[in-house]
């Protein structure tokens, strides 16, 4: 559980992070889950999730009356069922407190189908923080370890699923030095493929977790990619 607000932002309300496991069908070689996080296992019953979650809330500090909240597991779509009784839970919990809840979910989109998107909309979550870093097929396998021509299909399908159903996607780009020779390219594909997708949020690696173990391989100096970032964030203003 990561609870965040930020100093003299009160009135934007609270960020809530539930993580509630660090399993995952793809095995991004950036990913900055630290081990330690994953506190709970693959075996946990609901039971045992809700009580571990609940128990952290319980002794969250809140101040604010409007409250955001992101599930995270991993991704979210391959534990379905559980995802859809964590939301509805919490949904009940919070409004009972006079609590303003807004959803959004972190998620790869590989497994979001048409009925997935639907219910998860008519549990509350408005927003879906989706990860793609790359659509160039080489890389696309380095940096995920899974088959291009497997996740990428899926993929697409994922996000058009969400839209369809009216939630609002955010992409997330993890710019290292990987994928920084598709970049602009993706931004671009991305573009044109989804143009009412309006947010993207690019960030660097953060070394921790499994980008820690890959540092020598992803990080490079500022100085080395701020140009072709600065590009991407010049691109998306013209749009």
């Amino acid at each position: 559980i990561f609870h965040h607000q930020e100093k003299g932002k009160q009135e934007l309300g609270e960020q809530l992070i539930i993580r509630v496991g660090k399993w995952c069908n793809f095995r991004c070689v950036f990913c900055n889950v630290a081990e330690n996080e994953n506190v709970l296992s693959i075996k946990s019953s609901i039971k045992e999730i809700l009580a571990i979650t609940f128990y952290k809330i319980k002794y969250s500090n809140f101040s604010s009356k409007e409250l955001n909240v992101t599930i995270s597991w991993g991704e979210p779509s391959i534990f379905q069922k559980e995802t859809l009784f964590i939301l509805k839970f919490f949904k009940k919990y919070f409004e009972e407190r006079w609590m303003d809840v807004h959803f959004d979910l972190q998620s790869n989109a590989s497994n979001i189908d048409r009925d997935f998107a639907r219910r998860i909309r008519d549990h509350w979550v408005t927003q879906a923080l989706i990860s793609s870093h790359t659509h160039d097929p080489v890389i696309f396998q380095k940096i995920i370890w899974v088959s291009y021509e497997t996740m990428w299909p899926r993929f697409e399908a994922g996000v058009q699923n969400l839209i369809d159903a009216g939630i609002f996607v955010t992409f997330n780009i993890v710019l290292n030095k990987m994928t920084a020779t598709t970049y602009l390219d993706h931004l671009a594909y991305l573009v044109k493929k989804y143009p009412t997708v309006s947010l993207y949020n690019i960030g660097y690696v953060q070394p921790h977790g499994m980008a820690q173990e890959n540092f020598e391989i992803l990080v490079a100096q500022y100085k080395d990619i701020s140009k072709i970032y600065n590009q991407g964030i010049w691109y998306l203003k013209s749009m």
